[in-house]
């Protein structure tokens, strides 16, 4: 989170969804015990998130 709203540095979410594994170059917006906020609102729960660097 620190990368994106103080740096404004992207980071690569690996996470899963119904269809299989997606990658996304994206800002952090905020995290929350059990999810991780992007911007436009667009959540991804971390019990999907499978690698973040």
């Amino acid at each position: 989170m620190r990368l994106g709203n103080l740096e404004r540095s992207k980071v690569n979410i690996v996470f899963a969804d119904e269809k299989g594994s997606k990658k996304v170059e994206t800002t952090v917006w905020g995290v929350t015990d059990k999810s991780v906020i992007l911007k436009q609102s667009t959540v991804i729960p971390l019990a999907r998130t499978i690698k973040v660097g």
